[in-house]
């Protein structure tokens, strides 16, 4: 005799089962997630490509910035160092690519995980409500349609599993959903900013193409001829000289008393470095009163310090604050002080100066967090090689002038000079705060 309560628990074991298995097949975009799958790997393998590309350009660079000063040397450096840009606008744009692809794929999956866990609910909400409607008979006449006790405690053992197992499932099924939403957000902020990378080097393109038609003007101007550039090379150092006894001039009148108990004490990680790899070319001071105090600058010697660098390179805030200075002196005195340079000032009483760029990617008057990307690294003002220059001082005792207005040099005379000054009590030696 065929038990009938039994058999319908058993239509309904089967047809849970039969409808879970069905929600783990493979789905209509299981081809489309290959597809992204094989794409993905292959932006990866050029991107792995294109990065070696750039690593011997910079190889190139650093052996081109250690030779003596030549016109074909000036004109080598700008050339690999437009062909190393190009290299980093192909490889960001790979990277964006690559992005999308990720950020596809896991829309998908996204996708799947919510469609797996509607079904799974429809299919456990229809297993319980079959379930009840026949647990409505009483135990006494559900233990008598089966033979045994043995036999109706199995079946409501195997009834008990399916269930639990479902729900374990179930919440398997939505741990994955919040796992892949997260990863989804993960996956667009690095797009963002990845997109800002772009940006970033359109930015350096741009840079670089500066760089040409600088090379055209310096071609120009020497007539191809070594003699008439290391001419230029002994003019600049002279404008240079005069325009710094200039600045040392106007500073040593600069009388501004500070309270070092309102300057952060000395000590590490006061500032962040402004660039991601650090490399030290040239240090405070070098003076022996600089050497006695090593965090006040004396009038004399190097006033920050030089970071090796090649053109385009980010720069990012040592600090949170407020630019309060941005410009250019090439605009009066071409390639004899600064260049484009940017000032911060800081919330605890201290000043950024970043000086020698190419670009600059913050106006007056914008606030700034720690590590936000303010310019890129150039060859601008008086340089022997682009490198960043970096200073530190106290934000009482700078400040922004148009105050230089006369040199001795033909060429820049009459020349409205726009940089930071300060006293020299207020320039403070970076290595204290880094």
């Amino acid at each position: 005799m065929i038990n009938t309560h039994t058999n319908k628990k058993f239509i309904v074991i089967i047809l849970i089962s039969f409808c879970f298995l069905s929600l783990f097949s493979k789905s209509a975009s299981a081809a489309r997630l290959d597809e992204l799958k094989e794409e993905i790997e292959s932006h990866t393998g050029e991107i792995e490509k294109i990065e070696k590309e750039i690593v011997e350009y910079r190889k190139k660079l650093s052996v081109v910035k250690e030779k003596s000063d030549t016109l074909q040397n000036e004109i080598n450096r700008i050339d690999t160092t437009r062909a190393k840009v190009s290299a980093d606008i192909n490889l960001t744009g790979k990277k964006i690519n690559a992005t999308s692809l990720n950020l596809e794929k896991i829309a998908i999956e996204i996708d799947e995980a919510g469609q797996e866990i509607e079904k799974n609910k429809l299919v456990i909400a229809e297993s319980i409500r079959q379930v009840n409607m026949i647990d409505q008979e009483s135990l006494v006449e559900v233990f008598l349609t089966h033979d045994s006790l043995s036999d109706f405690l199995q079946e409501t053992s195997a009834l008990t599993k399916v269930q639990v197992e479902m729900k374990n499932d179930l919440n398997d099924l939505r741990n994955k959903q919040l796992s892949l939403t997260k990863k989804k957000q993960t996956e667009e902020e690095e797009k963002t900013e990845l997109n800002t990378l772009k940006i970033r080097l359109d930015s350096q393109k741009e840079i670089a193409d500066q760089n040409r038609r600088e090379q055209g003007i310096l071609l120009a101007s020497t007539k191809n001829e070594e003699s008439a550039y290391q001419k230029q090379l002994a003019e600049r150092l002279a404008r240079k000289q005069q325009i710094e006894n200039e600045i040392r001039r106007i500073e040593e009148q600069i009388k501004v008393e500070i309270d070092p108990q309102s300057l952060p004490s000395t000590g590490k990680n006061i500032l962040s470095w402004p660039l991601k790899e650090v490399k030290i070319t040239q240090y405070f001071g070098n003076t022996s009163f600089a050497s006695q105090n090593p965090q006040v600058y004396s009038g004399n010697g190097h006033n920050g310090i030089d970071l090796a660098a090649v053109t385009g390179t980010p720069v990012f805030a040592a600090s949170a604050g407020r630019v309060i200075g941005v410009d250019d002196t090439d605009r009066a005195c071409p390639g004899a002080s600064y260049g484009k340079w940017v000032l911060i000032e800081h919330n605890n009483n201290l000043s950024t100066l970043y000086a020698h760029l190419s670009h600059s990617a913050v106006k007056e008057g914008d606030i700034v967090i720690v590590g936000q990307e303010i310019a890129y690294t150039g060859n601008s003002g008086y340089t022997t090689g682009p490198h960043l220059h970096f200073e530190v001082l106290a934000s009482k005792a700078v400040r922004v002038t148009d105050g230089i207005t006369e040199l001795k040099s033909k060429s820049c005379a009459g020349a409205v000079y726009r940089l930071p000054l300060s006293g020299f009590n207020g320039k403070l030696n970076p290595l204290s705060y880094l």
